[in-house]
């Protein structure tokens, strides 16, 4: 115990000299597109503050996520974020996380996760992968995370992680693999959740981010990005970013294993309770069809009724008590945060401010190979301090195009890097509820997602700008 403490405050000091740094040190004005000065209001400074501090504390793991995600509502009001009194701020931006949609959407999904693991349709998927790969620990991560992918490339990344993180986690727990223990763990998980997010960019259909581009490109450009011209580069991306990570994964986390054998475990349905596997997949089934069809409220309030309908007698199977042990309550507080803070700093004028420190100068300074490479990784940047790929894509293309427009350069090329890197979140493991889902189960800490999301961010920018240069 005494050891864990003295691990925590390091990062703890760290995180208050980074957050009273942000507020006290003076920040240079950006000029807008228009000319005009944009100086970075006390609120604005406040978000950064507060933000930055939770980065940090996240990253070190010096407190639980969810403890640092609790802090956030807190010092948001506590540093004058907001209309009103302090117990009315608080009152807001608890309303702003807790209350978002996302929120419940998310926590749908996870209960669909949990019906998954309980049936054994999880393992069903997971031994047609073994069979496919023959076991071969590197060949294996190649098969979940291509898994992932494709179904990725029609559901959000957090459902598909929904669906892609119990079957490895019931893998690892048939193989007796400790979590925390084994790097084919670590591989496996992040393998998990990297497909689901590289397969959200390879149509318009896979994240919210790409219709909400696409929709302000009509209207502030004129432009329109069909679905087939979107996948024109999606696809080649989805391809060559696959193959990076699962070289990258198994470069930093070589399998200790040679062959990956299942042992019985209880606790879970056996493989041949076909009736419970069947009643989840056609759920699941519908769950695909509403996500890909409806629009946006419809999709939040008809996943919680499907998730509810697990519970419901001779139709589902669960109990509460699976509920309370399969969901990832701290998870759901992270994304709360998150959603807050990028909520924030929108209203601050702070996604503004950085929007233009970030991208003015890429676009005149550079060649158009590492321009491009530049803003995928600028995009990469604003998404760690959003945690949304909806608030990033909703701030970056109404900057960009009006940015492009005025250096009068083409609007699509400028705006592309941005639009296919915004829902790639490598860096942190708290900036998208996909990896969360992912950590929750324990085989790699946050300094392991970080540790191959760096990397991986830096590769992302190449290929994003290798492909965009050729089609």
């Amino acid at each position: 115990m005494r050891e864990d403490v003295l691990r925590s405050w390091p990062g703890i000091a760290a995180s208050a000299a980074v957050g009273l740094g942000l507020l006290v040190l003076p920040l240079p004005a950006q000029v807008g597109h228009a000319a005009e000065s944009l100086a970075l209001s006390w609120e604005g400074r406040a978000v950064l503050a507060v933000t930055a501090a939770c980065i940090v504390l996240w990253v070190t793991e010096a407190l639980p996520f969810a403890v640092t995600a609790l802090l956030a509502f807190l010092l948001l009001p506590l540093t004058g974020v907001g209309a009103g009194s302090v117990p009315q701020r608080l009152t807001l931006w608890l309303a702003e996380g807790v209350g978002s949609p996302v929120v419940a959407f998310l926590l749908g999904v996870m209960l669909l996760g949990v019906a998954v693991n309980r049936s054994g349709l999880g393992l069903r998927m997971a031994r047609f992968i073994l069979g496919l790969t023959r076991g071969e620990p590197r060949l294996v991560i190649l098969g979940f995370m291509a898994f992932a992918a494709l179904l990725g490339m029609w559901i959000t990344p957090v459902a598909m992680a929904s669906i892609a993180v119990p079957m490895a986690v019931e893998l690892l727990e048939r193989m007796a693999i400790r979590p925390g223990h084994s790097n084919f763990g670590k591989a496996l998980l992040l393998a998990s959740t990297w497909g689901s997010l590289i397969g959200g960019i390879a149509t318009p259909a896979g994240t919210t981010s790409n219709p909400i581009v696409i929709q302000f490109l009509h209207s502030l450009a004129d432009i329109e990005i069909g679905f087939l011209d979107w996948m024109r580069a999606g696809l080649p991306m989805l391809v060559l970013l696959l193959l990076c990570a699962w070289v990258l994964l198994i470069w930093l986390f070589p399998p200790e294993i040679r062959r990956c054998e299942m042992l019985p475990v209880s606790g879970v349905a056996p493989p041949g309770d076909h009736g419970k596997q069947l009643r989840i997949a056609l759920l699941l089934a519908v769950a695909v069809v509403i996500w890909i069809l409806l629009p946006g409220g419809w999709v939040t309030w008809s996943t919680l009724l499907l998730s509810l309908l697990l519970f419901v007698p001779r139709l589902g199977f669960l109990r509460w008590r699976d509920a309370e042990q399969g969901v990832a309550w701290g998870a759901l507080l992270v994304v709360a945060a998150g959603v807050a803070l990028g909520t924030a700093a929108y209203r601050s004028g702070l996604a503004r401010y950085l929007a233009h420190l970030l991208f003015a100068r890429l676009l005149v300074a550079l060649p158009p190979f590492w321009r491009r490479a530049a803003l995928s990784w600028a995009t990469a940047l604003l998404h760690a301090v959003f945690s949304s790929n909806t608030v990033t894509g909703s701030i970056v293309a109404p900057l960009l195009i009006p940015l492009a427009q005025d250096l009068q350069l083409d609007v699509w090329p400028i705006l592309a890097p941005a639009a296919y890197s915004v829902s790639l979140a490598f860096l942190i493991v708290s900036e998208t509820p996909t990896s969360l889902i992912a950590y929750q189960a324990g085989y790699f800490s946050a300094r392991d997602y970080t540790r191959a999301g760096l990397p991986m961010t830096l590769l992302t920018g190449l290929v994003v700008a290798l492909v965009l240069g050729i089609v």
